[in-house]
């Protein structure tokens, strides 16, 4: 898939791209921030004295006035997160429909310049499907592997951070997850296939019902015929209904996949650790 993408894309949006990618890690390193700061606050509002302790005391300041700080600042860093997160957002959705527009604009191009005995050939609900819905599901299929990059960000960040506590709860994680991502993506790679080439098939037909009952209506108006192209679309429509919605499945599943791991893994780890006689405090980090 990424030899195609990398087919598609013109040297121009290939830079684009990578510009992207360093936007995302950007904002992935915010998201970093915002969570790490988090646990820290809460010990302070818990024992705000206890940070005379800390190393945080070399400011000079008290635990009061260290908890007012640390609030400040995690006010801070969610404003100016959330705000770049969103600006973030936008610069992703323009890169994605204005190279859509232009891939879409590219195979018109390129389908009007076939000759002649080209077109007689080619069934024309094919072209039409090529052009818009194959471009568009492309296209979301990319929005969705920008979503997955930017949370394996994320969750790299956050197993660095956690490597430096815990190395052995962060490499027993990565072992789990790294196990089950292989193992989901050996099994479900031949039917998303599958579910992708249904995709095409049931939704060019839909195309060529609706061109040919539109095409010929006088014809199925004397013959009155209207329900057979009626029932054609309809049948297709649903079959095409039910692969899109397996396969819009699938691909969801990856994120859920993580998010579940990850916490079951880190989960499971600690209660074996505490029914071993760890103490918790020992295990915070």
């Amino acid at each position: 898939m990424i030899g195609k993408i990398r087919a598609i894309f013109s040297k121009k949006q290939k830079i684009k791209f990578i510009l992207l990618f360093f936007i995302l890690f950007v904002g992935s390193l915010l998201e970093f921030m915002g969570v790490s700061l988090i646990l820290p606050f809460v010990q302070l509002v818990m024992d705000p004295e206890a940070a005379g302790n800390d190393r945080l005391a070399a400011l000079g300041r008290s635990g009061s006035e260290l908890l007012f700080l640390m609030g400040i600042l995690l006010m801070a860093v969610y404003i100016l997160k959330n705000i770049y997160l969103l600006g973030m957002k936008y610069v992703q959705l323009r890169f994605i429909f204005n190279n859509r527009l232009e891939l879409s604009a590219r195979l018109m191009k390129s389908y009007m310049k076939k000759p002649y005995p080209f077109h007689l050939e080619k069934n024309s609900s094919e072209i039409l499907r090529s052009v818009t819905t194959d471009v568009n599901n492309l296209y979301d299929l990319l929005m969705d592997v920008i979503d997955l990059i930017s949370h394996l960000l994320m969750i790299g960040m956050l197993g660095l951070f956690l490597a430096c506590k815990d190395p052995l709860l962060t490499l027993a994680t990565a072992m789990l997850l790294g196990f089950c991502s292989f193992l989901y993506f050996q099994v479900m790679r031949k039917r998303t296939q599958a579910y992708g080439r249904q995709n095409q098939l049931y939704n060019s037909r839909m195309i060529q019902a609706v061109s040919q009952a539109l095409g010929g209506i006088k014809e199925i108006k004397i013959l009155a015929r209207e329900d057979y192209f009626v029932r054609a679309y309809v049948e297709n429509g649903r079959r095409y209904a039910s692969s899109l919605k397996k396969s819009r499945i699938f691909q969801l599943m990856p994120g859920y996949l993580i998010e579940t791991v990850c916490v079951c893994g880190v989960l499971g780890i600690v209660l074996y650790r505490l029914h071993g006689g760890t103490q918790a405090q020992e295990l915070i980090p």
